[in-house]
């Protein structure tokens, strides 16, 4: 049984992508072993350690991904390392993350860079 909810599994495939093998990443969802959830009143942090994880630090956080359940809006970041994963769940702003946001149906989408497809942007020289 995985310790993810299913956005977050979402996250981790988006965030993780080029950095982790299609098969480690389904290694760990469905085999990872819990360590700590921290909710923070602006967020949380979901640890899980799997054995097939890197030892070394990576930092998971392209492309920007917003979460929306309701009127809550949220970022994300992985953590690799030490054989751990960490997902961390942020609040956009000044908006608190109340607990147990994380069993919400979240909806999970990419943002768009601001000058990705823009056609107001000038002509390069």
């Amino acid at each position: 049984m995985t310790v993810f909810e299913p956005h977050e599994v979402q996250v981790l495939e988006l965030l993780t992508r080029g950095r982790l093998a299609d098969s480690v990443l389904r290694d760990v969802v469905e085999n990872a072993s819990f360590v700590d959830l921290n909710e923070t009143g602006v967020g949380y942090f979901l640890t899980v350690e799997h054995a097939a994880l890197s030892a070394a630090r990576t930092v998971c956080d392209k492309p920007l991904l917003v979460g929306r359940a309701g009127r809550i809006e949220c970022g994300f970041v992985v953590f690799l390392e030490s054989q751990q994963l960490m997902l961390e769940c942020h609040s956009w702003g000044l908006g608190a993350i109340p607990k147990g946001f994380r069993e919400r149906d979240i909806v999970v989408a990419e943002l768009e860079r601001p000058d990705a497809g823009s056609h107001d942007a000038p002509p390069p020289p």
